[in-house]
């Protein structure tokens, strides 16, 4: 709270979708030592009510386009589909016959997608403890990352201007 105050509290982050990063940059900027916690035993995050409303909503500040630059928005864009968005689409295409294993580059790229999905699976165990009902839905997010890549060009493409019915037009912090 000292710390907080010491900056001049949210005012750095009050005109930011991604109010939490906005600020933990700006913290981290000024020399201030920040991290993350999980805080799920201190406060429960209300979900959305489905999938369209998750898909309109979740844009807001996925792209986290007032906190870092345009240019570093995309590079985020690229390693988060080539990384996470990819790796499903390119198993599939094995799965299906589109692609091969028989050349040495086509068993390279089998190898380095099925540990790419191996560590998102990981992911979920690491999650385990911030969640606190691990439905069918938790076990079956890994499979939804190619739509979360496409997701995230879209935010970065045209950026919201509203969230859970308000409108809003907050400039960058």
């Amino acid at each position: 709270r000292e710390v907080l105050l010491a900056h001049g509290g949210y005012e750095v982050s009050r005109q930011s979708w991604a109010d939490d990063v906005t600020l933990a940059r700006a913290l981290a900027s000024r020399g201030v030592r920040v991290g993350f916690l999980d805080g799920s035993r201190l406060y429960k995050v209300r979900a959305y009510d489905g999938l369209a409303h998750m898909w309109r909503e979740w844009g807001r500040s996925f792209d986290l386009s007032d906190a870092t630059t345009r240019a570093r928005q995309w590079v985020d864009v690229a390693y988060i589909a080539l990384a996470q968005g990819l790796p499903w689409l390119v198993l599939l295409a094995f799965a299906l016959g589109a692609l091969s294993a028989d050349t040495p580059q086509g068993l390279v790229l089998l190898r380095i997608n099925q540990t790419l999905v191996f560590i998102r699976l990981l992911m979920l165990v690491a999650l385990w403890g911030s969640y606190e009902r691990r439905t069918i839905g938790f076990w079956l997010s890994p499979l939804a990352d190619p739509v979360a890549a496409w997701r995230l060009v879209l935010s970065t493409v045209r950026r919201p201007r509203g969230w859970r019915g308000r409108t809003f037009s907050l400039g960058s912090a």
